[in-house]
């Protein structure tokens, strides 16, 4: 078997508000690693993805959609 797995790297609090419901110090960026895998056995380091969460909303916030204030987070 054959494919790419996600292995999380870091979780830190960040210091900004929430674009979704506006609190301040909420926001929280995980740092992901994907790795090419065979037999489950990670090979190669594919791409990084960073992903950002609100913990009173709830708000996910893919890499993509990132903002100034987040990309210079992350």
């Amino acid at each position: 078997s054959y494919g790419t797995k996600a292995t999380l790297l870091s979780t830190k609090p960040i210091m900004t508000s929430c674009p979704n419901c506006g609190k301040l110090n909420t926001m929280h960026m995980s740092v992901y690693q994907w790795y090419s895998h065979i037999f489950w056995i990670p090979f190669f380091p594919a791409r990084k993805q960073g992903v950002s969460h609100c913990s009173n909303c709830m708000h996910t916030i893919y890499q993509k959609q990132f903002n100034f204030a987040l990309q210079e987070h992350y």
